[in-house]
């Protein structure tokens, strides 16, 4: 392996950097961007708006964006925080009172609990709790539901208003 491989090869392994620069002996310089770089770019311009960033909280890969933010990136790695924390909180609160409300409702007639609570705003994810009623059922139900709801910017946007997360994520600056 050549010293030219050898410092390509490096570019691989550099992490909250651009990149490496190789300057020929003739003068002529080029740029190697590196793994790091490329996959945080490419989180940047498509997984960085708030439809992206509910996709992976609700997924539970929402790592995979944060392990590739600088360490400066203070302000971004709060947000996403602040808002896997709000999104996560809501899911857990929505899945515990359908839970419960299911729990001292239900009296073992389907057909009954279905004609009297259809109209409730958790009806639908509360059916799953007569094959499996546990909390962790009616969280994947909601879980489902609001993967399909968020999956454009404005719903998301929409549903975070709703649940009162008001803050505004800005994306990283570039340093070009």
């Amino acid at each position: 392996m050549n010293i030219l491989e050898l410092l390509l090869l490096s570019g691989e392994f550099i992490e909250n950097k651009e990149g490496v620069v190789i300057t020929f002996s003739n003068g002529k310089m080029a740029k190697q961007k590196n793994f790091f770089y490329m996959r945080l770019h490419g989180l940047m311009s498509e997984g960085l708006k708030e439809n992206h960033l509910i996709q992976k909280i609700l997924t539970e890969t929402i790592d995979d964006i944060t392990a590739f933010l600088p360490v400066e990136a203070v302000t971004e790695r709060e947000f996403i925080e602040a808002l896997t924390e709000c999104v996560i909180g809501h899911v857990n609160n929505k899945a515990e009172e359908g839970f419960v409300f299911f729990n001292e409702q239900y009296n073992g007639d389907r057909k009954e609990f279905a004609i009297t609570h259809k109209k409730h705003p958790l009806f639908s994810h509360m059916v799953v709790l007569f094959y499996e009623n546990s909390v962790e059922s009616i969280e994947k139900s909601i879980i489902s539901r609001m993967l399909i709801d968020c999956y454009r910017y404005e719903a998301a946007r929409t549903y975070l208003r709703k649940i009162g997360f008001e803050r505004e994520f800005k994306l990283l600056e570039s340093d070009d």
